[in-house]
């Protein structure tokens, strides 16, 4: 399906769709690019899977790096749902004409 049979608000959604997985890829790899230098500081010959173990300070520092690349990406994850819950409201709305007055307001569908 090419992108010019998507209607507006749909080629508007996978705008934003990219655009939020630019940004939790930047999100990760900012996470990757904190933690890799502590990382490479640990060397253990006896066995390679023990990174964490008997190293309270590299546990501490990857934990609180875990605990920002979740907050980061949950923020942009509800963000981004927030913004596309609006633009289908948005949408659907699109379709509709207010009619009424006063409070006594209603959506008719054009034909």
């Amino acid at each position: 399906m090419s992108t010019a049979s998507l209607s507006f608000h749909d080629r508007q959604h996978i705008t934003r769709l990219l655009i939020q997985e630019k940004r939790v890829n930047g999100i990760f790899n900012n996470f990757v690019r904190d933690i890799a230098p502590e990382m490479r500081k640990w060397h253990d010959a006896d066995n390679r899977n023990s990174v964490w173990i008997r190293n309270s300070g590299i546990e501490r520092f990857i934990d609180l790096r875990l605990i920002e690349l979740k907050k980061g990406l949950e923020n942009e994850i509800r963000n981004n749902q927030q913004i596309a819950w609006t633009s289908a409201n948005v949408k659907t709305a699109a379709g509709y004409v207010k009619v009424g007055c006063g409070s006594h307001r209603f959506l008719i569908r054009e034909t």
